[in-house]
């Protein structure tokens, strides 16, 4: 590809030196519309905003052009604490504010009414999970077709090290279930098993795939630790 490159820039140079080939001819038009079709190479790029809108971190990624937002419904950033986070009034509020600052909402991640109940199999997680459901509709209204969610309740993202040395000598977090694996355990539900959440996971899956599928086109579903093979959930019968 490189060795491609170099040849076309220098015949194209030779051409233009020559006076051959004028600027509108289709040997100068051509690379430059593949390019501008492929800019991206058709990636929808996006950051992500933990903590609502962040000005600086808007202004840089408007400066690279990365004009998606990665982020959270949360009704005190657009002052409506008192709407649910499913709700279609609030989605629509909260993508209203991103649109504000020039960007698009394109993923949620950490959707509402994906909690503990849902994920430890505790009474009222239907409850929960049709929230969701109600919440995958309300957003593919609005035009926002990801959502990201984990599967890791109460104690969510756990680190056991915050000072571990990474590339160039980087300290960075990280989990090794080997450093806690003699500690009592941490939550008030006790131990959970590998069976348990996937059990759990299983029954979420069963009851959100069916919904997500009649909105096909609209919605996609992408998990954090673990990732799912939906033949596992779903066996072929």
């Amino acid at each position: 590809m490189k060795n491609e490159r170099r040849v076309f820039l220098k015949q194209s140079a030779a051409l233009a030196t020559a006076g051959l080939v004028s600027p509108e001819h289709p040997f100068y038009r051509r690379p430059y519309q593949i390019q501008h079709l492929a800019k991206d190479a058709g990636i929808q790029l996006c950051l992500a905003y933990f903590w609502g809108i962040e000005p600086q971190k808007v202004a840089l990624a408007k400066q690279m052009q990365v004009l998606g937002a990665v982020g959270g419904i949360s009704p005190a950033m657009v002052k409506m604490n008192h709407d649910k986070s499913h709700d279609l009034k609030l989605i629509r509020a909260v993508k209203e504010a991103w649109e504000k600052e020039g960007l698009q909402l394109k993923v949620i991640e950490g959707p509402p009414s994906l909690n503990t109940k849902t994920k430890l199999g505790l009474e009222g997680r239907d409850e929960e999970i049709e929230n969701f459901i109600t919440f995958l509709r309300n957003i593919a209204t609005v035009g926002i077709d990801t959502v990201c969610y984990n599967w890791m309740p109460v104690i969510s993202w756990a680190r056991t090290k915050l000072d571990k040395p990474s590339r160039g000598g980087a300290l960075v977090s990280s989990f090794d279930i080997d450093d806690i694996k003699n500690e009592p355990s941490i939550t008030e539900y006790g131990d959970l098993t590998h069976a348990r959440m996937w059990d759990n996971l299983t029954y979420f899956l069963k009851a959100v795939v069916p919904e997500a599928e009649k909105i096909a086109g609209k919605i996609s579903l992408t998990s954090r630790r673990p990732t799912v093979d939906i033949s596992e959930v779903f066996p072929a019968s």
